[in-house]
């Protein structure tokens, strides 16, 4: 598959200096799709078919409904409640058997409640931006520089990022600069522990002061919140 470059933002997101430049990238990459979703597209033909046949999951309606854009979510919950009338109306009224009945229900639901929109643009813009780092890497001296001297990413990015690259020496690398903040992060996490010790009561936090928020994200990955496949 050919990906296209996105070095601008990618560039932005090291510079933000977080536990992992692509969740900070699917952050944005999550808001630009609600907003596109409750925007004008809703009025495009291809997009509304596309609405009515896939829809979104569960994570992504909530967000929807949070985007405070009421007028848009009616139109799009319309025509969608309708594509689902149509597909269960005929199962509705078969009154089959209970068995082939639950059967039958559960394979109509599951396949209109298996598909998200929003997934699938952020899973896209995410191989893009995973894809650039990798090849800023090869290309790029200060970019290899910056990317070495930044947090890096998250446990759940990192497989992602290491796919995109073409050589044992950014696989090396990765590794490298994963453990190194691995090892970063186990530090600030202890001292913020020691912290609630008495005796250290008046020494610095020195910015370990939310390591309990950033070990978590580094684990898990901050951008998993909006359900990133």
């Amino acid at each position: 598959m050919k990906y296209e470059l996105e070095t601008i933002p990618v560039w932005e997101a090291l510079k933000c200096d977080t536990e992992c430049l692509l969740c900070h990238l699917a952050d944005q990459a999550h808001s630009d799709a609600v907003s596109y979703y409750l925007g004008d597209s809703v009025m495009n033909p291809p997009t509304r078919v596309a609405l009515n046949e896939k829809g979104f999951c569960p994570t992504h309606w909530a967000s929807l409904q949070a985007g405070g854009h009421p007028h848009s979510l009616a139109l799009i919950g319309h025509t969608h409640l309708q594509q689902t009338i149509k597909e269960l109306e005929p199962l509705l009224l078969a009154g089959s058997k209970k068995q082939s009945y639950l059967k039958k229900l559960s394979q109509v639901i599951t396949k209109r409640s298996s598909g998200c929109l929003i997934c699938t643009q952020i899973q896209q813009r995410m191989e893009r931006y995973s894809y650039t780092v990798a090849v800023l890497w090869e290309q790029d001296s200060q970019f290899q520089e910056a990317l070495a001297n930044s947090k890096g990413f998250c446990l759940y990015h990192l497989p992602q990022v290491v796919k995109m690259g073409q050589t044992n020496e950014f696989v090396q690398a990765m590794g490298t600069l994963m453990l190194a903040n691995l090892k970063r992060l186990e530090q600030e996490i202890w001292w913020m522990s020691q912290k609630y010790k008495d005796e250290n009561k008046d020494k610095p936090w020195n910015g370990s002061q939310d390591a309990h928020k950033r070990v978590v994200e580094k684990l898990i990955g901050r951008s998993r919140l909006y359900a990133e496949p």
